[in-house]
């Protein structure tokens, strides 16, 4: 996401737009199809930041996230991860 939109901040909620687009039919898709050592190579190959990082793994690896219903980005309880 951060070599397609290099504009965002990890911290910003992507939740409209080519953003959205891009997360919920092309990055996501990917992303679900990794490996563990996958994923690990690919952020380390594209450089991610801590901060893409750690959005990233709060975002999509968490237990909460539902990735065949709707994205949990989009709904605005979303960062209300449980603990």
């Amino acid at each position: 996401m951060w070599r397609v939109f290099p504009d965002l901040t990890a911290d910003e909620v992507h939740n409209q737009g080519a953003v959205d687009g891009y997360i919920e039919h092309e990055w996501l898709p990917f992303w679900k199809g990794l490996s563990e050592a996958q994923k690990a190579d690919y952020l380390d190959r594209y450089a991610a930041t801590p901060e893409w990082r750690e959005a990233i793994a709060f975002r999509y690896e968490w237990e909460g996230f539902d990735a065949d219903g709707d994205p949990v980005w989009k709904n605005p309880d979303w960062a209300k991860r449980p603990d």
